[in-house]
Order: structure tokens, then C-alpha cells, then sequence
């Protein structure tokens, strides 16, 4: 019983993580909340941490006989694949934007904004001696933020380089050695986040395709999904 309501509450907190950032749940918010949705992102990451804590140390509290066994040289391969798992996981943040991947540049994007409606007119139009107003002819910071989403553009370096989703791979790789030489809950919890990084990742492809059309189509056409290629020297 005990293990069955371990694997329904992990599910239900891989449904949460899953719906929770998906375009129709943010789309919804941002309607919503209006201004508030800048703290939204930051506030999922809170959220998925503080409940996945706590779910963590029950997992290793559960009592039970170790699942998968390995000899001493076999574990240490484990940990040797658990590190390499980390260093893609980590090597992917190199490529993004960390802070709005955790939220800040929201909140500091924000509060800029805030600090400089106050001078937007004053900057637009500036008064000659003669009484006269002229355009300054700047860019807000809007309009040349709206420039630049037009184009969008898709990091191809590093990890990502190699696959498209580096991070859910890295997880996936972690979640699947740590099932080894391991308790039965954690095989179980393991298990199911390894299948959550492997469906994760496909919504992710399918939400990129829809947001940025033909550019994240090249690259798919470019870089494998998941499983990195092999290719041979070429006569």
C-alpha cells in the first residue's frame, strides 16, 4: 500500500510539474494575474521544490530489500555515470539564460520597466529652447524587444550542439543509474521520473515546433531529439 501511494504521488507530482508550465496553464495565468505573472515563474520553481523535497526523504525513508544489486566494480561505474549525468545537466545551463530560467529576469526585467515609465515621456519628446518639441528617435526598450522576438533564436551550442534536450537527457541517464543498487521505492520513484524525462521531452519538441515553426524545424533536422548521432569518418 505504502508503495502505491508512493507512485501516485510522484505521478501526480510529475502531472503538476507537466501542466503547470504548459502554454495553455501560463496562458491562462498571465491573463489572470496581469502584472502579478512576473513572480509566475519564480514561483513554480519554488513550488516544484519545496513539494519534491519532502517526497524525496519519504522515498529513502521507505524500508525495503535493495532491487539490481551491482559488485563493487560495477558500482563504481554507477557513480561514474551518476557524475557524467550532472555534467550535462549542469554543461546545459551554460547555453540558456540562467536567471530567466529560474525567474529573476522577470522580476528585474519588471522592475526596470517600472523605474523607467516615469521618463518615458520625458525621453520621447525633449523640448528645444525655442518651445519646440523634437523626437529623440531612441528605441523604447519594447519595441526593440518586440524586434528582436521576431527572429527567433535557437542556441546551438554545447550539449546542444549534440541534442536537443541535454537536460532531460542528463535526468533521464541520473534517474536510471540511481535504480541501480538501490532501494525498491527508489526504483520505483526513479522509474517513473525517468518516463516523465522521456515524455517531457517530447512535449517540449512539440511545444518548441508550434512557438517557433520553421526555425526549430531546421534544427531539428540538424540535431537528434535525445540519443546523440554516431557517425563515422567519411571517405
Amino acid at each position: 500500500m505504502e508503495y502505491f501511494l508512493l507512485c501516485s504521488i510522484w505521478a501526480l507530482w510529475c502531472f503538476l510539474h507537466s501542466f503547470l508550465i504548459t502554454t495553455r496553464t501560463t496562458t491562462w495565468f498571465k491573463k489572470h494575474l496581469k502584472d502579478r505573472f512576473t513572480f509566475y515563474r519564480i514561483s513554480y520553481n519554488i513550488f516544484s521544490i519545496l513539494t519534491v523535497i519532502p517526497l524525496l526523504l519519504w522515498q529513502e525513508a521507505i524500508p525495503g530489500p535493495v532491487i539490481l544489486k551491482l559488485s563493487p566494480f560495477l558500482l563504481i561505474f554507477k557513480y561514474i555515470v551518476l557524475i557524467l549525468s550532472v555534467a550535462i545537466i549542469a554543461g546545459s545551463f551554460l547555453s540558456f539564460d540562467v536567471p530567466e530560467f529560474a525567474g529573476i529576469k522577470q522580476i528585474t526585467d519588471r522592475k526596470k520597466k517600472e523605474d523607467g515609465r516615469g521618463t518615458h515621456e520625458k525621453d520621447k519628446k525633449i523640448k528645444d529652447e525655442g518651445g519646440e518639441t523634437r523626437d529623440d528617435g531612441r528605441k523604447t526598450m519594447d519595441e526593440e524587444k518586440s524586434q528582436t522576438e521576431q527572429t527567433p533564436v535557437i542556441s546551438k551550442h554545447g550539449f546542444y550542439a549534440l541534442v536537443r534536450h541535454p537536460m532531460y537527457l542528463g535526468g533521464a541517464i541520473y534517474f536510471t543509474a540511481s535504480m541501480m543498487n538501490a532501494s525498491l521505492a527508489r526504483v520505483l520513484g526513479y522509474f517513473i521520473l525517468t518516463i516523465y524525462m522521456i515524455i517531457g521531452t517530447v512535449r517540449e519538441d512539440r511545444r518548441l515546433t508550434r512557438e517557433l515553426g520553421d526555425a526549430y524545424r531546421n534544427y531539428q533536422k540538424e540535431v537528434p531529439m535525445f540519443i546523440p548521432k554516431v557517425t563515422g569518418k567519411e571517405d
